[in-house]
């Protein structure tokens, strides 16, 4: 009886330690194809609903994908293996793109947060066996150069309507004129 305690402890005590272990990862050159967007970026916001968290990122180089001003990436915020991203800290994201057109990383993806100590304390190191700046590097000789970063266009002004000059306005109203005299006559000897 006292072993069968003691196995259901040692069982309930570990599961926790479990569920946040990932498959084997796959080493990140074969893995390129599988993510639509990748990048290196700081991050300038995070938004969290409880369920699903979303970090805006500032892109310092878009190796894969299309190159915006700001890109959001979605993220799971309510698994104790969720990821956690704060203003200001950097990192080279592995994206997908769900049928929403929205970007998410995952917690056991390729995405990696540069750490400024020592390659001993960057938990990464042992998996992808070299250093954020090395994979920066990596990513740069395999996909080629950074795309180049598009300004975001505010939708409300891509809409707005320009209204002419004066002069403009002016220039309308006499090249205008001559049609509606035409018009007019025309008009008028059908009416006859």
């Amino acid at each position: 009886m006292i072993r069968i305690l003691l196995f259901l402890k040692f069982v309930l005590l570990t599961l926790p330690a479990v569920s946040c272990d990932c498959p084997t990862e796959i080493p990140f050159r074969n893995a390129l194809n599988q993510y639509d967007l990748i990048f290196r970026g700081k991050v300038t916001d995070t938004l969290s609903n409880g369920t699903q968290g979303v970090a805006v990122f500032q892109p310092l180089a878009i190796y894969k994908g299309h190159p915006e001003e700001r890109i959001r990436i979605k993220y799971d915020a309510t698994s104790s293996c969720l990821m956690s991203f704060s203003p200001g800290e950097e990192w080279i994201i592995y994206a997908s793109t769900d049928p929403y057109n929205r970007n998410a990383v995952h917690f056991c993806g390729h995405s990696r947060k540069y750490l400024s100590s020592a390659v001993a304390e960057d938990h990464y190191f042992p998996i992808r066996k070299c250093s954020f700046r090395e994979e920066d590097s990596i990513l740069l000789a395999l996909l080629g150069p950074p795309s180049v970063i598009k300004k975001n266009v505010d939708p409300v002004k891509q809409r707005e309507l320009r209204h002419p000059g004066r002069g403009t306005a002016i220039w309308y109203i006499l090249a205008a004129m001559p049609v509606l005299i035409i018009a007019w006559f025309l008009l008028k000897k059908h009416l006859r």
